[in-house]
């Protein structure tokens, strides 16, 4: 057993009194006790006191509590459990309601006529010479402005915000499945997605179904291989996806000079603050933490 002097009693109190506790965390609060002149010294002082805790691990003095925790004592290890990945929302909330879709006049005769837009036909009469009141009388093309509308609407209706249990890709083509995600099985058959795991997909007819039993195998739930199953997508966000065919967002500095300066701005008063927050370990007060300033090197 090596000898300890008050240092490597002081980790081990340090320990005890918040295990298990961070090793990093242990070098702060132990650091700290020092005076340090700049962050630098600081620094090379956490670095001088981690081979301590290394000597500790390796004489059976200090044991590992996962991955960067220690403790005084053996910890059993808990079973590892799958990690949910939640993908980053990428439509924001509108800030005001805006129509889908209007009915204009075009201004000339030259004036572009843009895709699925509704046209309108003004008809003048004559009655004796003099032109009559104009009639305005929609064209087929209003039908279009219509389905945009009830597509929108539609989507509008869906329920916002769903959480999602994640599961395998699809081979190569970079779509990743998660739980009830509907889909075509290779013979035309509508299913929903089960699980996916080493490209091999498990399916069920019917949403939160439960996928094993093997007395239903073939007709509750399936395996085919993933490869050969086709995402459905939403007839609604089809239509309205490709009105967005070909538009690009045009170049602004301002747009940048104001992304530059809100990311610059503090939080909002209650949300969480920007970047890492640090663990706060607490440590009873004892008496060594006077010996500290005796200038003992570390």
């Amino acid at each position: 057993m090596p000898s300890l002097d008050w240092i490597d009693s002081r980790i081990l109190q340090v320990v005890q009194d918040a295990e298990p506790v961070k090793t990093w965390s242990v070098l702060n609060v132990v650091t700290e006790e020092f005076s340090s002149a700049s962050r630098a010294e600081a620094r090379v002082k956490r670095l001088a006191l981690w081979p301590r805790i290394r000597r500790m691990l390796r004489h059976g003095m200090l044991f590992r509590a996962g991955r960067n925790r220690v403790a005084t004592f053996q910890i059993a290890p808990e079973p590892a459990t799958m990690r949910m990945r939640h993908p980053k929302r990428t439509v924001a909330r509108a800030t005001s309601k805006t129509t889908v879709s209007t009915v204009t006049l075009p201004s000339s005769p030259q004036s572009r006529r843009q895709p699925n837009q509704a046209q309108a036909q003004v008809i003048v009469g004559s009655c004796g010479g003099q032109e009559t009141t104009p009639i305005v009388t929609e064209t087929e093309s209003d039908n279009g402005s219509e389905r945009i509308s009830e597509a929108a609407r539609y989507l509008a209706r869906l329920p916002r915000r769903q959480r999602r249990v994640w599961s395998g890709w699809l081979d190569d083509r970079g779509v990743r499945c998660y739980r009830n995600m509907p889909i075509l099985l290779p013979g035309g058959e509508q299913a929903f997605v089960f699980g996916v795991k080493r490209r091999m997909l498990v399916f069920v007819h019917e949403p939160d179904w439960c996928a094993g039993d093997p007395d239903e195998a073939g007709r509750s739930w399936g395996v085919v291989p993933a490869s050969r199953v086709r995402t459905l997508k939403i007839e609604h966000a089809v239509t309205l996806g490709k009105r967005k065919a070909g538009v690009k967002e045009k170049f602004s500095l301002s747009k940048i000079a104001a992304a530059r300066r809100n990311g610059c701005q503090p939080p909002r008063v209650g949300s969480r603050a920007r970047g890492r927050p640090r663990t706060a370990v607490k440590v009873r007060p004892t008496s060594t933490t006077t010996v500290a300033g005796a200038g003992h090197p570390i």
